[in-house]
């Protein structure tokens, strides 16, 4: 049974109306159209850049870290940055907020999570290197990490307890080990990992050195910051970054091999923030649109876009010729 022209004009103006809100799911994955970022009225240009202005990258590869920058470590002892320098190894530096319950948490998971695999075969040589033959990548044996915390107000007692949180979460990993062995990987790892605060001038020096911008708002006593991770050479040197919360095994091999040589990264790399494409070369941000969302708002819009066709060509069909009846 062919649909009556009233239920086929119907179906339109429905499909109409799909078209409308699947084009609308595609653009909110686009941040220049407004998906995660607020829309800018069109009589306010500057409003532009106000989240940007928040939190920025700009990658400075080969630029030194100041060594002489003070921080508070865990155990409430004033240190220089240098002092992660001094055992020649690369360091992976990561600027975040211990209060933080959002990306800075999902970036220590993220980086635990590719860890815990890296650690559960310490002393397994079968392991020793991968099919590209680089060496797989032992906190507080192939490098160290330094946990920054970019608060103004918080101290070495948070930077205290959220070491001791991380150290639960590699035991839970852990769990198949043997005590033996879990005590082993304990115990080296437990070496390679640094947790600062500090004086916001002192921070900021370590931050900007790296090109990682952020902003501390004293009302919602919140930090805006961008998701990255730099690797330094053991001279202090910026090697190579990676942006968002996912550590892929592989891509932090390269890295800390890289950063282990003294080597700094290609500028033609490009490093993804959120939706934003960050290229190192000349600062600027590119829009980029989640592929799988991308082709599924496509694939949804000529899939409707056929159905009115198919409406469009009954009602035709339906007509008695010469036109519409008077």
């Amino acid at each position: 049974m062919k649909p009556t022209s009233n239920t086929a004009r119907s179906l339109r103006a429905l499909a109409v109306a799909m078209v409308g809100l699947a084009s609308g799911l595609v653009a909110a994955q686009n941040p220049a159209a407004g998906g995660n970022v607020r829309p800018v009225p069109a009589n306010q240009p500057s409003a532009q850049n106000n989240f940007l202005q928040k939190l920025d990258l700009k990658p400075s590869l080969g630029s030194m870290v100041p060594m002489d920058a003070k921080l508070v470590n865990e155990k409430g002892e004033e240190v220089t940055f240098g002092s992660m320098f001094e055992k020649k190894r690369p360091v992976l530096l990561m600027p975040i907020f211990f209060a933080c319950n959002g990306v800075c948490e999902q970036e220590l998971h993220g980086l635990i999570k590719m860890l815990t695999k890296e650690t559960s075969l310490l002393d397994d040589k079968r392991f020793v290197r991968d099919n590209e033959g680089l060496q797989r990548v032992i906190p507080g044996r192939d490098f160290d990490i330094a946990v920054i915390s970019i608060h103004p107000k918080e101290t070495s007692d948070l930077a205290r307890a959220e070491r001791a949180k991380i150290m639960q979460v590699f035991n839970m990993g852990w769990r198949k080990l043997s005590d033996e062995d879990k005590n082993k990987a304990a115990a080296v790892v437990d070496s390679g990992w640094k947790f600062f605060t500090g004086k916001p001038e002192e921070v900021k020096k370590i931050t900007d050195a790296i090109g990682f911008k952020y902003t501390f708002d004293e009302k919602l006593n919140w930090v805006f910051h961008p998701s990255a991770v730099a690797f330094l050479t053991p001279e202090g040197k910026v090697s190579s970054y990676i942006t968002g919360y996912e550590y892929p095994t592989l891509i932090v091999r390269k890295n800390i091999n890289r950063a282990a040589a003294n080597e700094v990264g290609p500028r033609g790399e490009t490093y993804l923030l959120g939706c934003i494409m960050l290229d190192p070369t000349s600062g600027k941000y590119t829009v980029v649109v989640d592929r799988v969302v991308k082709i599924a708002g496509v694939l949804t819009v000529f899939a409707i876009a056929g159905f009115i066709f198919i409406m469009n060509k009954n009602d035709k069909n339906k007509m008695p010729r010469g036109g519409a009846a008077a």
